[in-house]
């Protein structure tokens, strides 16, 4: 019956099972699972307390952020009030610069009047000289037309003059 057994043992897949059995037994003594646990373990707390740890730091930063967050809107108020005296003060700048620059050219237009008006004159008067002279170019042409002795009298003077004149 024993040999009976046995045969049925080797036939049947539970002799394979025992031997599949024995050979885990033996790598899983090999292997040393609790060392692999115990790293398996650790990793897993240091994991944990890596987190821990970030969310520390990251609460820390967001309660700094929002102290931050508070000051922001003075600051901002601040920096449009500075702002706007800036902007004042260069307007006001701008302005008085203006003004200057206005008196300035307002002189500057004063004398191009003058100036003009002196060309003006002066162009005026090179005229009138201009056609005085031709009236009496022509007045003394018609004078001498008419009177013929008139032309001797006119000669006779200027040789007059000219023995006056010493070299």
């Amino acid at each position: 019956m024993l040999l009976n057994i046995w045969n049925e043992i080797l036939k049947s897949n539970t002799f394979n099972f025992i031997i599949f059995l024995v050979i885990i037994a033996l790598i899983l003594k090999k292997i040393n699972i609790a060392k692999i646990l115990e790293n398996i373990k650790q990793n897993t707390e240091n994991s944990v307390n890596n987190s821990i740890k970030a969310k520390k730091d990251s609460q820390t930063a967001l309660i700094k952020s929002e102290n931050k967050m508070k000051g922001v809107e003075k600051d901002v108020e601040k920096i449009i009030t500075e702002s706007k005296a800036t902007a004042d003060i260069m307007a006001s700048n701008i302005v008085s610069g203006a003004k200057g620059q206005i008196e300035i050219i307002q002189n500057n237009a004063k004398k191009v009047i003058v100036n003009d008006l002196y060309k003006t004159k002066k162009s005026l008067s090179d005229f009138a000289i201009k056609e005085s002279i031709q009236l009496t170019r022509d007045n003394i042409k018609n004078k001498l037309n008419e009177n013929k002795g008139l032309h001797q009298k006119y000669i006779d003077e200027a040789l007059n003059e000219l023995e006056k004149i010493n070299f």
